[in-house]
């Protein structure tokens, strides 16, 4: 009888140190610490008739900010990133052009990556996202779009030179297709800025760069997904070790109704 009611005491004690911790606190609705997102977090901004106008109900960029990288689909140097770096004869197509502009938008404007910051201390930010899932069907588009074009490496967060502030191509590289440098979407997502997306299905949780934010922003649901899915892991992990704990606490306890039994 003592035995069963330790049993169940053991039990009980498991099931509350495994109960989900919450995290949203943590990583929900958080901006990058970065030389332009705003620093107290995403508000409602006015990012009409910019290309960013899809993260105006919940934005980390300023008007400001979005009027600069619409501006970017022209001329190619927010930040000083030179995007036509195999010169002027081979500058990136409108259409490949359009894609990097949405990713600018996503990194300056989006809400929805907290879960994924990790520390990156640099000059423009102290912080950066990781492995951030991006829907394949968006990598394909993205790749397809820019495949024909040119570029003379394949980490444009690392492996430029810069000089006077501006980007040139690392000495020795030589300029050849997206198609030559990334070989396939996947390679070409999760390398061109140096891990920051992971290349996922669309049948599971994954980021959109591009949406028309009428329906409101599908990444928020992706967000709240990967919370969950660590404060579980957060919850196991910890619940595991506190529960051993437990138990350990509780062993001369256990061992006093045992010699009772006896």
């Amino acid at each position: 009888m003592i035995s069963f009611a330790v049993c169940c005491l053991s039990v009980a004690i498991l099931m509350v140190l495994l109960t989900p911790t919450v995290l949203s606190a943590d990583y929900e609705g958080k901006c990058i610490d970065g030389r332009n997102q705003i620093k107290t977090g995403p508000m409602k901004v006015d990012l009409s008739n910019t290309s960013c106008s899809a993260w105006a109900s919940r934005s980390c960029c300023t008007r400001d900010t979005a009027k600069h990288i619409s501006r970017n689909a022209s001329d190619g140097t927010w930040l000083n990133f030179d995007w036509d770096h195999c010169g002027d004869k081979l500058p990136l197509s409108p259409k490949c052009r359009k894609h990097f502009v949405d990713d600018l938008c996503f990194y300056e404007c989006s809400p929805n990556t907290g879960p994924w910051i990790i520390s990156d201390l640099r000059t423009i930010r102290k912080e950066r996202f990781f492995s951030v899932p991006l829907c394949r069907s968006e990598c394909d588009a993205w790749f397809e779009d820019c495949q024909g074009d040119f570029t003379c490496t394949d980490n444009w967060a690392k492996n430029f030179v810069w000089t006077q502030g501006k980007n040139s191509c690392p000495n020795g590289s030589q300029c050849r297709t997206f198609k030559d440098i990334f070989g396939t979407s996947k390679r070409f997502c999760e390398t061109v800025f140096d891990g920051s997306f992971k290349y996922a299905d669309d049948t599971q949780p994954c980021m959109k760069l591009s949406f028309d934010g009428v329906n409101g922003n599908p990444n928020e649901a992706v967000e709240k997904q990967e919370i969950r899915n660590r404060a579980y892991l957060d919850a196991y992990t910890g619940g595991v070790r506190r529960w051993y704990a437990s138990v350990w606490n509780l062993f001369p306890l256990i061992s006093a109704l045992s010699v009772l039994r006896l």
